[in-house]
């Protein structure tokens, strides 16, 4: 039975992260400093240590998924501990600052560590939704097996509008020509389907290109076209190309699933490791002003 990076271990690294958070309140709650709590009181200093360790442990991540013949961990339980120890920070980074913020690098650092972790919140929801997502989107079939069963429909397809008028067999090849699979990532997000059918229009059958978004333009003017024939033998080839074209729109959607899932974990990662480095970065720079120039 697949276990969630989430329920790893019975969620030992829940239990840690909270333990964690729990322990910091109970001690900024005892803690009675002579000046309003900050970062330079004992506390401060103690918290701000952990919350270091903590963000570059969490950095570590990404080491230990290239290293495939590490033994420090299987790469489930180091991703269950990046998230729950990477909420537990918000409650160490939070009261380490003593609730004393302004204008300067030590806000910024703050600032930043909230907005990774902001991301990460997110980035999970996606890895969460990831697995059911992209299953539910290619059934038992790899990407490439999908595009070859489009193929396989392109191929049938086309072979289903030699029987079929001409006007039919235009607006089928056009279809199939017009299908606009992939592009950039933004574009994958947004699901606007670009795909472009040339249908006859008008008295005199002029064709026109318009948007064949999830393929409907084709499949209501051939089902209109079907309506209008009176011959049972050529509805029913009307038919046979209809289905077809119904099947491939289903698989097409399928794939548009699949690409969009990708596409928002490929933006999520270009904006959640850049952020983390800009973390890092400040981090050392605060490191560095607080022990050298305070």
């Amino acid at each position: 039975m697949h276990e969630s990076f989430l329920n790893h271990k019975n969620r030992r690294w829940l239990r840690v992260g909270t333990v964690l958070a729990l322990a910091s309140i109970a001690a900024y709650a005892i803690h009675s400093p002579r000046v309003p709590p900050n970062g330079a009181t004992w506390l401060g200093y103690t918290l701000g240590t952990i919350g270091a360790l903590l963000i570059f442990w969490l950095m570590l991540l990404g080491v230990r998924k290239r290293r495939y013949s590490s033994t420090s961990g299987t790469v489930k339980g180091w991703l269950s501990a990046h998230v729950y120890l990477g909420l537990a920070l918000i409650i160490v980074a939070t009261l380490h600052t003593g609730f004393q913020f302004g204008w300067n690098l030590h806000t910024l650092a703050y600032t930043l560590m909230c907005i990774v972790i902001a991301s990460g919140i997110f980035g999970v929801l996606l890895y969460w939704r990831y697995p059911s997502v992209m299953s539910e989107a290619r059934g038992n079939q790899t990407s490439a097996e999908l595009l070859k069963t489009l193929a396989e429909f392109d191929n049938q397809l086309q072979r289903a509008a030699e029987k079929l008028p001409t006007e039919a067999t235009a607006v089928i090849s056009s279809s199939i020509a017009g299908t606009r699979l992939g592009g950039k990532p933004w574009q994958l997000i947004s699901s606007k389907d670009r795909s472009e059918v040339a249908l006859p229009i008008g008295k005199n059958g002029k064709l026109k290109t318009i948007n064949n978004s999830e393929q409907q333009p084709a499949i209501t003017w051939l089902a209109d076209a079907m309506a209008a024939s009176n011959e049972p033998t050529r509805r029913g080839d009307y038919q046979a190309a209809l289905t077809l074209l119904s099947n491939r729109q289903a698989l097409i959607q399928k794939l548009r699933d699949y690409s969009r899932v990708q596409a928002m974990l490929q933006v999520w990662l270009a904006l959640h490791i850049p952020l983390s480095f800009g973390l890092l970065a400040a981090l050392v720079s605060h490191i560095i002003v607080v022990f050298f120039y305070w």
